[in-house]
């Protein structure tokens, strides 16, 4: 090719480049504004939901602080909200808004961004007006994710081009080379000595058996921890929709060991608040050396922090009974030793869609008799076994039936209702406001009385039923944490993050790693 027609071929490729990254450029720009516009956009709808509820309240202007101050704590408002009234005075200011500078309402205007923030304006009628601010750290937050990945992208696929031709470019250039020595007359200077000593050979292949049983080790893990999840949405009957991954054996019968143990003084508190402590380590790798003895294809994982499970498919429950007797006082000295333990044996189960049925009366009997201490061996009966006479000296359990917890029977219809609203309707816009209206009695009243009967705030018991909700989500399911907060009824997200880390000490993301590290260990 000729130097002019190369450079022509040069300049129409970089020509062809530039229009390229430019447009990917102004695609980016357009992504990142069309995020950060939805995210003001969400702002703007809680903000006007604001508005309609104190226009809904007009009715009771002197009770406006109350309701603000009630829909502040069951997280239904901005986070920072300025309402003043007709005269200019402030009416509310939420906790997030204490150091906010608000500038003036004028006539007409729904948007200002200043000083780095984003200042959303509404009106609420009769000379109301709502401020709502949002940072615009937390907008660029919420856009950096994906404009990093779409520059990322392009640099990436530059990175592998480059990597691709220069490869390209050894193999045309070293034939070549190789070529242009022999005809030289320099051959071995050109080829390399294929040839290898024995003990590199020996080093050689060493390092690929090191690296099969790395390889093999680690399938083994990822087979162990399926297995630990399969298992949990078996027993716990979780996640109906998700396909197992087939680490459950098919078997003609199984056999289910609940190790329920607590604490007996205060020298284990450490380990109680760190599911991965040695201590329960020990404890797993303890019951599951026992199953894989009696079982093939047995699994032992911790299912709760204070509760072991052993599955044992096609086990001698006699001989599994009798061992078991033998290992406990062993148990008592090491690794439970300073603990109540209370093992029980369930019944031969013929299918694995009794496991859920088999797992939930273990850990009633279980419960039932934890009161008594120290450690304790119980075998699950059918009603004709429980029924009959106890020849043989062992102790005989009814089946399992429902508890109730303590004080149940205390709660009246009207607390009991709220808590059945909210366990049901955790993940709708639920609100002390709308329950008021429903019942038709005041906001103030409602909150007072849930608070006496049942020692916490409508706001408490809600939280309290998203949080252990999300932590289910968070360890059970894939879905982003985005996904989560709103599925179990957050409409700002960072409310969510607040809430979860006040109630669990951990953000949701410490907290998804944290449990998902313990399944694998515990797998």
């Amino acid at each position: 090719m000729k130097p002019e027609r190369l450079s022509q071929a040069l300049a129409g490729t970089l020509a062809i480049l530039s229009m390229i990254s430019l447009f990917y450029l102004l695609s980016v720009h357009a992504l990142v504004k069309a995020i950060k516009d939805e995210m003001i956009r969400s702002h703007r709808i809680e903000l006007d939901h604001t508005a309609a509820l104190i226009r809904f309240s007009r009715g009771e202007p002197d009770n406006l602080p109350s309701l603000l101050k009630d829909a502040s704590e069951a997280l239904v408002l901005p986070d920072k909200l300025v309402v003043t009234g007709a005269d200019g005075h402030e009416l509310f200011r939420s906790e997030e808004a204490a150091s906010l500078s608000v500038p003036p309402l004028n006539g007409g205007r729904t948007y200002l961004f200043r000083e780095g923030y984003h200042y959303l304006f509404a009106d609420a009628g009769e000379g109301i007006g709502l401020v709502s601010a949002v940072e615009h750290a937390e907008v660029r937050q919420a856009y950096r994710p994906y404009a990093m990945t779409a520059l990322a992208l392009p640099a990436a696929a530059l990175a592998v081009f480059l990597a691709a031709a220069a490869w390209y470019a050894r193999r045309m250039i070293r034939p070549v080379r190789d070529m242009l020595a022999v005809a030289a007359g320099n051959a071995g200077t050109g080829m390399p000595n294929r040839r290898i000593g024995l003990n590199e050979a020996r080093d050689a292949v060493n390092g690929l058996i090191q690296e099969r049983e790395l390889l093999i080790r680690g399938a083994a893990e990822h087979r162990a921890a399926l297995a630990t999840l399969d298992y949990m949405n078996r027993l716990r009957n979780l996640n109906p929709d998700m396909k197992e991954s087939g680490s459950i054996p098919d078997a003609d019968s199984y056999l289910l060991i609940v190790l329920d143990f607590r604490r007996r003084n205060a020298g284990y508190s450490e380990w109680e608040a760190d599911p991965g402590h040695p201590f329960v380590s020990d404890m797993i790798a303890a019951v599951r050396r026992f199953a894989e003895t009696h079982a093939r294809d047995a699994h032992a994982f911790q299912i709760d922090p204070m509760q072991l499970v052993a599955v044992l498919p096609e086990a001698d429950r006699e001989l599994v009974i009798a061992a078991l007797r033998e290992q406990l006082p062993r148990w008592r000295q090491s690794p439970f030793a300073g603990l109540e333990l209370t093992a029980v044996v369930s019944e031969r189960i013929e299918r694995r869609t009794l496991l859920t049925e088999a797992y939930r009366q273990a850990c009633q009997i279980a419960e039932r008799n934890a009161e008594q201490g120290g450690f304790e061996l119980i075998e699950a009966h059918s009603d004709e076994e429980s029924d009959s006479g106890n020849d043989d000296g062992k102790r005989r359990v009814p089946p399992a039936v429902p508890v109730t917890g303590a004080g149940a029977d205390e709660m009246d219809s009207l607390a009991a209702f709220v808590l059945d609203m909210i366990r049901k309707r955790y993940d709708q816009d639920l609100s002390l406001h709308y329950l008021s209206d429903l019942l038709n009695m005041s906001n103030t009243y409602l909150s007072t009385y849930i608070k006496e009967k049942t020692g916490k705030t409508f706001s408490d018991h809600l939280h309290d039923v998203r949080v252990r909700k999300a932590q289910e989500l968070l360890v059970t399911t894939n879905q982003t944490i985005h996904d989560i907060a709103s599925q179990v009824g957050y409409v700002n997200f960072s409310s969510f993050n607040r809430m979860f880390k006040k109630h669990t000490g951990l953000t949701p993301g410490e907290y998804r790693k944290r449990q998902i590290i313990r399944i694998h260990k515990s797998g």
